[in-house]
C-alpha cells in the first residue's frame, strides 16, 4: 500500500478557511460513498499551495485506506517537467506492478493505472503542475459522458 506523502509542514497557520473548503468536498451525499474526483488549488508562486495541500492530505489520509500517491511534476522548476510516462511508471510500481509489466505505450499505462485505482479509495496528490494537460493523465475518474 503506497504511502508517498512527504512530511507534513511545521508552523502551518492561518489557513483554516481553505482547510474547511477542502474538507467540504469530502462529505458524502446522504450517507452514500465518498466521491471526490479532482480538487485544484491555484495561486501565485510562494503562496503556500503545497503546504496547504500537504497539511490537508495528512489530516484526511485515514479516509483513503488504500494509500496515497504523490508526485512533484516540476512544472515550474528550471529543468524539464516530469513526463507522464515517468509519473505513471512511479505510480504503477508503487501500486505493485513489476517494472517489466508496465506498458511502454502511454495510453496503455494510463489505462492500467486507472484500472488499478478503480474501486479503491486513494488520495493522489499532484504537486507543481504547470497546466491542466500536464496532470490530466493521472485523474483516475473517466470524464463525464
Amino acid at each position: 500500500m503506497p504511502r508517498q506523502l512527504p512530511a507534513d509542514t511545521h508552523g502551518f497557520v492561518n489557513r483554516t478557511d481553505e482547510l474547511n473548503q477542502l474538507n467540504a468536498v469530502m462529505v458524502a451525499d446522504h450517507g452514500g460513498p465518498l466521491v471526490v474526483s479532482v480538487y485544484v488549488i491555484t495561486g501565485t508562486a510562494g503562496a503556500g499551495k503545497t503546504s496547504l495541500a500537504l497539511r490537508w492530505a495528512h489530516e484526511v489520509r485515514n479516509r483513503f485506506p488504500d494509500g496515497q500517491l504523490y508526485v512533484n511534476l516540476r512544472g515550474y522548476d528550471p529543468g524539464e517537467p516530469v513526463t507522464a510516462q515517468q509519473v505513471l511508471h512511479g505510480f504503477l510500481t508503487a501500486l505493485g506492478v513489476r517494472p517489466r509489466a508496465i506498458p511502454h505505450n502511454l495510453d496503455d499505462a494510463a489505462g492500467l493505472y486507472r484500472s488499478l485505482l478503480a474501486e479503491r479509495r486513494m488520495l493522489v496528490l499532484l504537486d507543481n503542475a504547470a497546466s491542466v494537460s500536464q496532470s490530466a493523465r493521472y485523474c483516475p475518474v473517466p470524464p463525464a459522458a
